[in-house]
């Protein structure tokens, strides 16, 4: 597909070409679910048909209505005509929208409203935002969606410098790593030890259990211990998505008894400021980062758990521990701390760079880093050389810092609260993004007074008003704020 601003490729009904002018609000970003105020959109309305086109339209399912869709990687907007949206079995409310849409004569194309609707594709269900238009335009599924369902595929491709330094570090990319040093977990000096039962667990999942502590032994996290400890937790396991088990211990009474590390987690804020001029991005997700920090003796007989085949204990930091978070920071921060455009939230490290060159030299310094204190990385979870990355809920992108699109869309689909608890959840998400959306406090005043203890849950016409303004706004504000 032709993504230059002055082209359109043979299947594209959209084409985005970004204003310019003057004026500093209108910013630039490319999310299809939901847009800035100032956003145009060219839209193509002459329903021409070849072969060519068909193959790129798709018939989808949208709330139970067959709707056929044209598959368009060069739009990041999704529309349809207000004719096809009256023609779906279930049409939710349709709400105002503030996006523009041109045709490539200059007219303009009327925007009747914005809604979330379903689509179902192969089994599979999804929700996505569709501008609906007066006008009756092709309807079409933009790029972000696309991709979201499996219709097209992102090919994506390193520099041959940026392939050639990945592979060049293809060790610390293998097996489970083993930071330097071993940790240590403290107690408060009252603490008085439990030894807690040890649990059922279903007879269809024993031989995976016992197939993975023998696995977590082999790597060198678990050991078998037979003489008595004075502290023994309980064992968890948990289904992960791949069918496969994770054995944890469940330290909810050892956790009372730790005393906490202390050290300062950087905020949001302070991290989301030392983005500057940023304009490539990796993201190194270390594997089972707390797994590569060893624990002293003590600790690791604090960390014991029972299972059916015998009593466990952790050699490694297990996950669960109150202390672990701060613990794997601390030891983190101080690997990467003196390396310019390197930062490290929980289990990802952050490089940046204002250009290639830059980001691929800090990248190589921290893979070497990596390399020579044995910290290995996740592969499958890096993301390396990109303009645009999700970290700490927020996407870092070239052009600045803009709301993660996935809390976005969960705001703008969220039903209207019929309690208390759904209006507290609600607030709750609207507050994640407070730096985005001016004067929220005054906005959220009439919904907060629902939540006064005094006050019963009594929905007005007022309320569903700043509801609606609100989940607006979070759709309007969708824009790119650039860090200065």
């Amino acid at each position: 597909m032709c993504r230059t601003k002055q082209h359109k490729s043979p299947s594209s009904g959209v084409d985005r070409r970004q204003k310019i002018s003057q004026t500093p609000d209108r910013k630039q970003h490319n999310e299809q679910k939901v847009y800035s105020v100032d956003t145009e959109f060219f839209v193509d309305t002459v329903q021409s048909v070849n072969k060519e086109s068909e193959s790129w339209i798709v018939p989808i399912l949208i709330n139970k209505t067959l709707v056929p869709l044209k598959l368009d990687t060069g739009s990041d907007v999704n529309i349809l005509g207000y004719k096809d949206f009256q023609n779906l079995l279930q049409k939710p409310k349709l709400n105002s929208s503030k996006v523009l849409l041109k045709a490539y004569d200059g007219g303009n194309v009327p925007v009747k409203g914005q809604c979330v609707l379903e689509l179902c594709y192969k089994d599979s269900r999804y929700r996505a935002l569709f501008i609906i238009s007066d006008e009756d335009v092709r309807p079409i599924l933009g790029c972000k969606s696309c991709e979201k369902m499996g219709l097209v595929k992102r090919v994506l491709s390193l520099e041959h410098h940026i392939e050639t330094d990945i592979k060049e570090y293809a060790d610390t990319f293998e097996g489970l790593g083993c930071l330097p040093g071993k940790v240590s977990i403290k107690l408060h000096n009252d603490a008085i030890p439990v030894v807690e039962p040890c649990r059922k667990v279903p007879f269809a999942l024993y031989d995976k259990l016992k197939a993975e502590l023998h696995k977590m032994e082999d790597m060198k996290v678990i050991e078998k211990i037979e003489e008595p400890t004075e502290w023994v937790n309980s064992l968890v396991v948990v289904h992960k998505a791949n069918g496969k088990l994770r054995v944890c211990m469940d330290p909810r009474n050892l956790n009372k008894a730790i005393l906490q590390e202390h050290f300062k987690l950087p905020t949001r804020e302070e991290i989301m400021s030392r983005f500057a001029g940023a304009k490539v991005f990796s993201k190194l997700d270390a594997s089972n980062g707390f797994w590569q920090i060893q624990l002293d003796e003590q600790s690791s007989r604090l960390c014991t758990f029972n299972s059916p085949i015998g009593r466990f204990r952790f050699l490694r930091l297990p996950f669960g521990i109150s202390s672990a978070p701060e613990i794997y920071h601390r030891i983190i921060h101080s690997l990467f701390e003196h390396m310019d455009g390197v930062d490290t939230s929980m289990e990802d490290i952050i490089v940046w760079g204002k250009n290639e060159q830059e980001h691929n030299r800090r990248l190589c310094q921290v893979l070497e880093k990596a390399r020579k204190v044995g910290l290995k990385l996740q592969k499958e979870k890096c993301e390396i050389g990109v303009s645009e990355l999700t970290f700490l809920g927020d996407t870092l992108s070239k052009d600045g810092l803009k709301p993660d699109p996935k809390k976005v869309e969960a705001i703008c689909s969220i039903e209207t609260p019929t309690c208390k608890k759904d209006l507290q959840r609600f607030l709750g998400m609207i507050k994640y993004l407070a730096c985005f959306l001016p004067d929220l406090s005054e906005r959220t005043a009439t919904l907060r007074e629902l939540l006064d203890k005094n006050n019963n849950f009594d929905w007005t016409p007022n309320h569903d008003t700043a509801f609606e303004k609100l989940k607006s706004l979070v759709s309007s504000k969708y824009f790119s704020i650039m860090i200065r």
